[in-house]
């Protein structure tokens, strides 16, 4: 099975990411989806996670970039259906600089927003600290490229809160191999 490259465009540069279709597959096809249906185009990094701006108080802080799909209002639903919680146990994949991963509140509640690690984090994995239940998220894919635009990105981080007052535009995200 090819693990097809993706391009992510975004105001400050491209990032090019790696989909492991074959190690995650409920994951990498759901993240699929949306790139081939065109639902991530002109849509926005809109958090930015960082040790010193999280809104409450943790046991375990995280950097990472948040972006994907939002909705537009009440009557704006996901366009595909939430997908189960594919864990880093039952891919063998980790949360590692760079990594592609599934947003959650819990369990079945995924699918159409996703992060970026900002640096390794073995508490995003199965077992690890970050979600109260222990189960981790759901890494399937890698930046390939674009690991300086990655990190002019998170410069742009507010001081104060996650979310960004002036999100970061994304205007298209598409295959280019695979």
């Amino acid at each position: 099975m090819a693990n097809p490259l993706v391009l992510m465009r975004t105001e400050e540069g491209d990032i090019t990411l790696r989909i492991y279709l074959d190690k995650a597959p409920i994951s990498a096809g759901n993240f699929l989806q949306y790139v081939d249906s065109g639902a991530l185009n002109n849509q926005t990094l809109f958090r930015i996670v960082t040790p010193h701006n999280e809104e409450a108080p943790r046991d375990h802080y995280i950097q990472a970039l948040h972006w994907g799909w939002r909705t537009k209002g009440e009557h704006d639903p996901q366009p595909f259906a939430k997908i189960p919680l594919e864990t880093t146990r039952d891919t063998g994949l980790h949360h590692i600089r760079g990594t592609l991963a599934m947003g959650r509140y819990e369990p079945g509640n995924s699918g159409a927003e996703f992060f970026i690690m900002m640096n390794e984090d073995p508490d995003m994995d199965f077992g690890g600290k970050r979600q109260p239940d222990g189960l981790g998220f759901a890494a399937f894919g890698q930046v390939e490229s674009g690991w300086d635009v990655m990190d002019r990105l998170y410069a742009r981080a507010e001081a104060d809160q996650t979310h960004l007052r002036t999100p970061i535009a994304i205007s298209e995200v598409k295959r280019i191999a695979g």
